[in-house]
């Protein structure tokens, strides 16, 4: 995006004012001038037509811009007078930005709303509220997070399959480890992704989502929730598990859809449900084999005092 579309440039004063003079004197109503002077200064390689023709398209082309800066100027003054434009910056900044919540990619959202008034443009620009939301394409990013400035981030991204920019979108997870609170991604390409997440720490996440993963990613993926401890609601398509029970994870929410993988594991579930005292929800999707051995009754009683949703589907 830019502030404004740019301009074609006006021909220079002194060429319009020759023109115009020499369009003038040839229809007869010009002030007496040295004719001969004038064809002389202003392309003397022409022929008297092609002087005239050459001076018209001059006259013309600085009429309209001309005509185009004046029309732009009352189109600026009447926006001014609309009663949606007479409202404080901070005001129809908040109510651009509640107008957009829900719309993704985010990018796109603010691309429409700039092409609207060159005010809004400035508006959008200048609120860093408008920019957290990180998404593509790549050379975006820069753009957007220095936008976002100090502020938490929100990684609403596809990284599809054959995309060159894999490994763009892997740094950008790494580089932003620290700012990120809600991540929402595909898993393509060997689980980039996933990578990170099981080598990184989150510490500010508190919503993840993986959409899904396809089979250039090994099934036998696990997340550590020891790195995004303060997840409150998860979406997962791999086994969760926990490697450490201090201090207990944040989850309130986990859904699981484990289609893509070979073989679960219960006692990776079990290992954070048991440090998982906040969860109201728990779902899981396709839970086929599991890879864990048989254990007596009471060793795999778990206790989740706040669970009002349990599900499972095949």
């Amino acid at each position: 995006m830019t502030d404004e579309s740019p301009r074609p440039a006006a021909p220079p004063s002194e060429t319009v004012d020759q023109a115009l003079t020499i369009l003038l004197n040839a229809m007869g109503q010009g002030e007496p001038s040295d004719k001969g002077s004038d064809q002389e200064n202003l392309k003397p390689d022409m022929n008297r037509l092609d002087r005239l023709a050459w001076c018209y398209q001059v006259a013309s082309e600085a009429l309209r811009l001309v005509a185009q800066t004046r029309v732009t100027r009352l189109r600026r003054q009447r926006n001014a007078l609309l009663p949606i434009n007479r409202l404080p910056p901070e005001l129809l900044g908040g109510i651009l930005l509640e107008s957009i919540n829900n719309r993704r990619p985010r990018i796109w959202a603010l691309q429409e709303l700039a092409q609207v008034t060159w005010r809004w443009w400035q508006i959008i620009k200048a609120e860093p509220q408008f920019w957290t939301y990180i998404c593509p394409p790549l050379e975006c990013v820069e753009l957007q997070i220095r936008k976002a400035g100090v502020l938490p981030l929100h990684l609403d991204w596809t990284v599809r399959r054959g995309s060159t920019d894999a490994g763009g979108f892997k740094r950008l997870l790494e580089d932003h480890a620290e700012r990120w609170t809600s991540m929402s991604f595909d898993s393509y390409r060997d689980g980039v992704g996933l990578q990170v997440l099981c080598t990184k720490h989150f510490p500010r996440l508190r919503y993840l989502k993986v959409h899904q993963i396809d089979e250039t990613v090994d099934g036998n993926w696990k997340l550590n929730f020891a790195e995004c401890q303060n997840v409150q609601e998860a979406y997962l398509p791999i086994m969760p598990y926990l490697s450490t029970s201090i201090p207990p994870v944040h989850l309130r929410a986990l859904h699981l859809d484990l289609g893509s993988m070979e073989a679960h594991s219960s006692s990776d579930l079990e290992s954070l449900l048991k440090f998982a005292p906040e969860l109201v929800t728990l779902e899981v999707e396709n839970l086929y084999v599991d890879a864990t051995p048989p254990s007596p009754p009471d060793a795999s009683i778990i206790t989740l005092p706040t669970l009002r949703r349990l599900g499972f589907t095949n």
